[in-house]
């Protein structure tokens, strides 16, 4: 009789196990899918503790079947539909990214969620009856008012330079605070402070429409709302104080109906299908190209491409450490080595040789364009950075709207095709790399933060796999070359004439 570990997978007649926390869990007979179940389980344990909850073990149970959302059903021990919601949005909150977590009775949560909104709606009108806007301003500091500091926190951002809007944005969340009624900031305590928090989690609506705000813009502008009273708690301004506890204040934000339904939609991602890259790719002009490949290839989106460096490139030669790491390379390899600025995460591509020739064709033309001095492989045609606002401080969309002339061009031609944005290139190359491979593979093309959820520290005392992301490169080439195949393009060593020449073999 074959004696197993308990702290490793193992195989039997009915498929794979694994024990975690005393409990034996069947993972079914898929290997690939035992391991992602397991590495799913450890983190829930790890954060229970233990499976001495029934409804933790009944959802372990359920992840190692391999299902991705489970059910809860009512406690009969329950006291009221309020009761149910705070349940349900606990499990959810504590492992929700773990696995999908949905009420089994909707009817009976959706009545509970409205004697939620109704509560807070009673306490909104509470605070606007209390402090109506029309209150006389206190007379020894008329200017301390709540609507006042946030003119003056608003006035602060503006001062702010951002190369890539993001304070234009955070401005604007900024005064949509004043929502909220206006009051003396020697007023603003604790429990005025929760209901201020509580109305943007009541999710209002629209300004001029009847629609609600979306869940995301209610938890940006709670943020915002946290990030104001940092500012005005050290503000020489101002001498309002937080109070002690308002860091304990966290109201959840509301869910509606509508959101279940997207969660249904965003299970499943849209990517580009081999067919519709070959379009794009046979369409696009050769800049446009350089995009595509990179998208493919790299996994980069629109702020990846327009701040890619030329010390980030390296073409034509072996890895640097492939003899160290195991890496098969020779000198006609390429590669890009470059830190993602978002997450600040360290990522290396193989380029293929459409992309190797595709960058070499765009350092050309960069040279061309912004002489000896240039420093970034793509720029307008003005020597611009594509990633450069507007005059007027705005995001840049020269990307975008490339991007938008190549699908009204294949659209035209086609007739009919879908219209997804550019960053899902990178979605797409993702969905192919996971199919290939696994998902810590995934988490280090796509350059996340934490590719292995169970184990923040495996940055801290092992390599990053990039091996298995070059081989995964590889197979993505291998599955996208009835993209290349019907139009073979050759960029050109030096780019010579209008922006965007290139020769077709």
């Amino acid at each position: 009789m074959r004696h197993y570990r308990k702290d490793e997978l193992a195989e039997d007649d009915r498929g794979f196990f694994r024990y975690l926390g005393g409990k034996r869990f069947r993972l079914g007979n898929d290997r690939s899918r035992a391991k992602i179940a397991v590495l799913r389980l450890e983190s829930m344990l790890s954060r229970c503790e233990s499976w001495a909850d029934p409804v933790v073990l009944r959802l372990a149970q359920a992840i190692a079947r391999g299902e991705q959302q489970a059910s809860l059903e009512p406690n009969p021990e329950m006291s009221g539909s309020e009761s149910y919601v705070h349940w349900v949005d606990r499990y959810a909150e504590l492992l929700g990214d773990i696995i999908r977590i949905l009420p089994a009775n909707p009817s009976v949560y959706e009545h509970g969620q409205q004697a939620i909104l109704n509560e807070r709606d009673d306490q909104l009108r509470q605070v606007e009856n209390a402090y109506p806007a029309t209150r006389p301003v206190s007379r020894d500091l008329p200017h301390e008012r709540l609507h006042s500091a946030i003119d003056a926190y608003c006035e602060r951002l503006s001062e702010r330079t951002d190369g890539s809007g993001w304070i234009k944005v955070k401005t604007a969340r900024a005064r949509r605070l004043k929502a909220f009624p206006d009051l003396p900031l020697s007023q603003l305590t604790l429990d005025v402070m929760e209901k201020m928090l509580a109305y943007w989690a009541n999710r209002p609506k629209v300004k001029g429409g009847l629609k609600t705000i979306s869940a995301t813009t209610a938890s940006s502008q709670m943020k915002e709302v946290r990030d104001f009273w940092k500012w005005l708690h050290r503000s020489d301004q101002f001498g309002w104080k937080r109070p002690d506890g308002w860091d304990e204040l966290k109201p959840r934000v509301a869910q509606l109906q509508l959101d279940r339904q997207k969660l249904i939609q965003s299970a499943h991602v849209p990517t580009f299908t081999v067919t519709e890259l070959s379009s794009l790719y046979a369409h696009a002009t050769p800049l446009v190209r350089c995009f595509i490949l990179l998208g493919l290839n790299c996994g980069f989106s629109i702020a990846e491409i327009a701040s890619l460096t030329t010390s980030e490139v390296r073409l034509s030669q072996c890895h640097p450490h492939g003899n160290r790491l195991q890496i098969a390379s020779n000198s006609t390899d390429s590669w890009i080595f470059r830190v993602r600025h978002k997450s600040r995460v360290y990522g290396e591509f193989k380029l293929w040789p459409q992309t190797a020739q595709a960058v070499q064709w765009a350092l050309g033309r960069a040279s061309e364009i912004a002489g000896q001095n240039r420093d970034l492989v793509f720029v307008s045609d003005r020597g611009k950075p594509f990633n450069a606002p507007t005059r007027t401080g705005n995001k840049s969309s020269r990307i975008p709207n490339l991007w938008s002339n190549l699908l009204r061009t294949v659209q035209k031609q086609t007739g009919t095709f879908r219209r997804l944005p550019f960053k899902y290139l990178r979605k797409t190359a993702g969905d192919i790399i996971r199919q290939v491979s696994d998902g810590e593979v995934v988490g280090v093309f796509l350059c996340h933060g934490n590719p292995v959820r169970t184990d923040s520290l495996s940055d801290v005392y092992t390599n990053r796999p990039f091996g298995k992301v070059f081989a995964a490169i590889e197979k993505v080439q291998d599955l996208l070359s009835p993209m290349f195949a019907p139009f073979p393009i050759r960029f050109r060593d030096n780019a010579t004439g209008r922006c965007g020449d290139a020769e077709v073999d």
